[in-house]
């Protein structure tokens, strides 16, 4: 049986982080943990993973993790584009 400690070897990040993005994401951190490891095998990945762990202040009017993700997005590719 995999652990939790397990899972949050596998997504590259630590125990606070994972739970972090779990709190933000509003899911368990061991799907936390599947969705952190998914996103950073793919371009732009970490970037979208940071966004997660950045001070959410001026995230916290996004009641649901598509909107905070969204915005992360928008953020990024603004940035980008600079």
């Amino acid at each position: 049986m995999i652990s939790m400690d397990d899972c949050i070897g596998f997504s590259g990040l630590n125990a606070d982080q994972v739970d972090l993005v779990a709190h933000r994401m509003h899911m368990h951190p061991v799907i936390a943990s599947e969705w952190i490891e998914t996103v950073l095998d793919q371009p732009g990945g970490e970037a979208l993973v940071a966004c997660f762990l950045v001070d959410e202040r001026p995230f916290r009017d996004h009641t649901t993790a598509g909107q905070f993700a969204c915005e992360c997005l928008r953020l990024l590719r603004k940035e980008a584009v600079q």
